[in-house]
């Protein structure tokens, strides 16, 4: 590091906290995701999306005692008491996008589980990316496994430097001098962190693809991976440990709204292409409709032996068929279910996995000490793989995207969320939610003014 940036860093970095998904199960006051722990009485944020007043889903909660020993909250700040954080939909959909959504308790007695009330969100279970909720066919929908609150984990804390990025006080010729510095520093300073909080051990990086998701799944199979990919192998049908929980079905057979109408028409031909009525096509998502409900209808635990092997014949009968007249017949119903099929499988194996982990499921304690942890390291942004910024915090400067903690640059940084498909959270283009605060509004605990950017 140059000393001219030396210099730079003295002059333009804040203390932050790194908050990052553990394990533990203590029934901290701090976690993210399930129902928040809050006065019966206290009223439950609200906002209108698409012109109907909706409960704001419930992203999580920071007890104040647990951060205030790292003696780096603003001097404005309580010490004492409970942040909740809500999610405006307003934000995507339109609406009143500064209605409240933090709220501030500071009795901590006399807290209880709630639970949404409604009218509920219009967007948990929905989402598109953690697993694809949403089941149409033709012009009906159909949400399976709909959620009303997040998967539920704790959080912990570590304390670093958080840096001021260069473009937000530099010319452009003086920032790209100081770019790698800037990067190297950060990456340590949240690497570091990381550490404090997962060990020395966690670049120790499990490949995902041997994460034994199956093991949670079905206790009674070892296997590392639900497909193989290879094509060798790739006539042989479904491997035998595939699947092993309602919920793994479930999450599977709802990608099949690719084939149906009212999605988006992108790439004519392509993944994501309406597909026109077709006699295959119908009998497939009939089938997948029927399989459909048979899990809606089951508990999250291990598929009966005989409905296993029919589901796993069915897949592989639709699979193997699809390949091999591929080369006969390239229609474009065939092409859907080869991607389907081969693009699928692996991802409702993770997202099946996310929702049998969270810390309302039994079936986590399936797992060993070491096994949880290396399947919070697969699910917490690494600094080498997603960039340093992709992290949740508490205080600092906070990453710039789109100039948002520029432009909030004298304001107090509550929480930064991004984009996290353990917990089911996809925020906007880039995937960052940013709660801010302003000195005079902390002062007066007025938290109800804390307003919200997501980039």
């Amino acid at each position: 590091m140059t000393t001219d940036f030396s210099n730079y860093v003295q002059q333009h970095s804040r203390e932050a906290l790194l908050v990052s998904k553990v394990f533990s199960d203590t029934h901290s006051y701090s976690f993210f995701g399930g129902r928040p722990l809050m006065p019966e009485g206290m009223e439950w944020p609200k906002s209108e999306v698409s012109g109907k007043l909706r409960s704001m889903p419930f992203l999580g909660q920071i007890n104040l005692s647990d951060i205030k020993d790292f003696q780096i909250l603003p001097d404005e700040m309580p010490t004492e008491g409970i942040l909740y954080f809500f999610y405006n939909e307003a934000l995507n959909y339109g609406g009143n996008e500064n209605a409240p959504c933090v709220l501030y308790c500071e009795d901590t007695n006399n807290l209880v589980p709630r639970d949404q009330p409604e009218p509920h969100s219009s967007i948990i279970g929905k989402d598109e990316l953690a697993g694809g909720f949403a089941h149409r066919a033709g012009k009906a929908t159909y949400l399976h496994f709909p959620r009303l609150s997040y998967p539920k984990y704790e959080v912990d804390f570590a304390a670093f430097k958080d840096i001021q990025h260069p473009d937000q006080v530099l010319s452009r010729r003086e920032e790209l001098k100081f770019k790698d510095d800037y990067l190297s520093i950060m990456n340590i300073e949240v690497e570091n962190a990381l550490k404090k909080i997962y060990g020395e051990s966690f670049n120790d990086h499990t490949d995902v693809s041997q994460f034994p998701f199956l093991k949670v799944l079905d206790p009674n199979k070892e296997a590392t991976g639900c497909f193989d990919y290879q094509e060798s192998s790739i006539l042989s049908g479904l491997v035998d440990s595939w699947p092993q929980a309602w919920i793994h079905i479930g999450l599977l057979i709802s990608s099949s709204e690719i084939f149906c109408q009212g999605g988006t028409n992108f790439n004519k031909g392509g993944f994501g292409a309406v597909i026109p009525d077709d006699p295959d096509k119908d009998r497939f998502i009939q089938e997948c409709e029927h399989w459909l409900n048979e899990a809606k209808k089951n508990p999250f635990t291990r598929v009966p032996e005989d409905q296993k092997l029919r589901f796993l014949n069915w897949a592989s009968q639709h699979y193997q068929e699809s390949f091999r007249k591929w080369d006969q017949d390239r229609s474009q119903v065939l092409h859907k279910k080869i991607l389907y099929f081969f693009a699928s499988l692996q991802g409702a194996a993770f997202d099946a996995t996310n929702l049998c982990l969270e810390l309302e499921q039994s079936k986590r304690d399936l797992l060993t000490v070491k096994e949880k942890e290396a399947y919070i390291k697969q699910t917490t942004s690494e600094p080498h793989v997603y960039g340093f910024h992709a992290k949740h915090q508490i205080f600092g400067f906070g990453y710039n995207t789109q100039g948002e903690a520029e432009a909030n640059v004298e304001n107090v940084l509550l929480l930064q969320l991004y984009t996290d498909h353990s917990m089911l959270w996809s925020f906007c283009d880039l995937g960052l939610l940013q709660f801010w605060i302003t000195h005079e509004d902390l002062q007066a605990l007025r938290f109800d003014k804390a307003f919200v950017s997501q980039s």
